[in-house]
């Protein structure tokens, strides 16, 4: 028997494509806002029946949690009408605990006046027009986990998102940094750091970096602040100047 697919159904297609994978909590969120838990659950779990929709049980910070990604035929279903033209198959989520996180950071993100669009790392590999503009394609090169468009009185322009959740090599971070740097392309990085350990050692490679010549421009925030504040968001370089969100 056939499944009638309806708009919300869409929404969370398209969602679950650009995110890549999502818990049934933030699709209850984000998706299937003000629909009691009960019939978003006999919602997903058709749509996983009809393979739509992947599904799967996993211990994230000691508790079950269910997460959700797209399938292919859930993609076929959005192809013809999504906003941008997806070229390229899915790409499955390598991290998920770090995927989860930015779904977080995005919905944070979004509530801010002056972000005029949030584009995802999928958006950035998946849609062939990104790698092929002139304004995106250092972005989609570097592989950031997200940008920004910024608007403000003077015009609007595009910004880096990186998170990083788990600690990494320090040649790992200088590597990431410089590539930033020797992009001319790209103005400025907002980095949220999960942990303090990692922001200070990304702040000792910035200023070892910064020694070559370069102005600082990576502007750092602890996930912990991201979580906290909602009204905006204050980031700071390695030089005391800051990057806001409101």
């Amino acid at each position: 028997m056939n499944l009638v697919i309806t708009p919300r159904d869409k929404d969370l297609f398209k969602y679950l494509y650009e995110n890549k994978v999502a818990t049934r909590i933030q699709i209850a969120r984000d998706v299937f806002t003000n629909i009691k838990r009960q019939t978003i659950c006999r919602r997903l779990k058709k749509l996983c029946l009809h393979k739509f929709i992947d599904f799967r049980s996993a211990i994230l910070e000691t508790k079950a949690k269910h997460i959700y990604s797209i399938t292919q035929k859930g993609v076929i279903e959005i192809k013809n009408e999504y906003r941008h033209l997806i070229t390229e198959k899915i790409k499955k989520s390598d991290s998920q605990t770090h995927d989860l996180d930015l779904v977080d950071i995005r919905y944070v993100m979004e509530k801010f006046k002056i972000v005029k669009n949030y584009f995802t790392e999928n958006m950035l590999n998946s849609c062939i027009e990104f790698s092929k503009s002139e304004s995106f394609n250092q972005f989609v090169n570097l592989r950031s986990d997200g940008v920004l468009e910024i608007e403000t009185p003077n015009g609007s322009f595009l910004v880096a998102l990186e998170y990083d959740s788990s600690d990494k090599a320090p040649e790992r971070y200088r590597k990431k940094l410089a590539e930033y740097y020797f992009s001319k392309k790209i103005r400025a990085v907002l980095y949220i750091c999960g942990n303090k350990p990692i922001l200070n050692l990304l702040k000792k490679t910035d200023a070892e970096i910064r020694n070559d010549g370069f102005i600082p421009k990576i502007f750092y925030l602890l996930k912990e602040n991201v979580q906290r504040h909602v009204k905006e968001l204050t980031f700071e370089n390695i030089n005391g100047d800051i990057f806001k969100l409101f």
